[in-house]
Parts: structure tokens; sequence; C-alpha cells
């Protein structure tokens, strides 16, 4: 197995981790946060979709040393990142949790900071008309 796949298989594990992780934390039973910093919760949403944006693009579109990946567009990577997030917010009204739009911003917020940290790394040469 070549160096390029290892990174290309940590990086959907990578990915695999960010999404069952918010996958889990937003459907439960709203977790005691630690840190007790205010506002931690909206943090934690922006921190969270950051990682599953970021580690999705490198994984799908765009990375170092191995170039264009087997998704095209960063957008779609950006409407899933984000429309997760927003499903999500809604399903919580569903399972007991107060959905709550600021959530819902932080997670956007998170997928367009990944975003701007991925074309800050050199993305924007090698994307496909995006």
């Amino acid at each position: 197995m070549r160096k390029s796949q290892v990174v290309d298989g940590a990086l959907w594990l990578l990915t695999a981790v960010c999404f069952a992780e918010i996958m889990d934390w937003s459907i439960k039973p709203h977790p005691d946060l630690p840190f007790g910093f205010t506002h931690a919760d909206k943090a934690y949403h922006a921190l969270a979709y950051a990682a599953l944006t970021f580690s999705l693009l490198l994984a799908a579109v765009w990375r170092p040393g191995r170039g264009a990946g087997p998704v095209a567009h960063a957008r779609w990577i950006m409407a899933a990142t984000i429309g997760l997030g927003v499903s999500l917010e809604v399903i919580q009204g569903f399972v007991g949790r107060d959905p709550d739009v600021a959530d819902a911003m932080m997670n956007a917020f998170g997928a367009f900071l990944a975003y701007s940290m991925w074309m800050a790394i050199g993305a924007e040469s090698a994307t496909r008309s995006d």
C-alpha cells in the first residue's frame, strides 16, 4: 500500500469519526459540557463542523501530495455539511432537545472556517471550476 493511500484512508477515517461524534452528540440527551465558559456549546459546534468539513475537503476534493480527489467541487462538501447541521438542529426538536438557530449558524461558521483554511493551504490552485 502506498503512502498516499494510507493518508487518504486516515482522512476518511477521521471524517467518519467526526461524523459519528456529531451524530452522537446531536441526537442523544444534551450533554453536560466541560469548560464552563459562556457559550461553550457554540464553540463546540463550530469546532466540530470545522473538523468534519476540513477532513472531508482533504479526503474528497483536494489535498497536498495527492491533488484532486473523487469529488470535483468543494461546494458539494459545503452544502452537505451545512445541510447536516441544519437538519440535525431540526431533528433535535423531535428527540427531546431544543433546536437552536444559533447552533445551526455556528455549524455553518465552522464549515466556512474549515473551507477558508483549506483554501489557504493551496486548494484554490487545484480545484476543478470551484
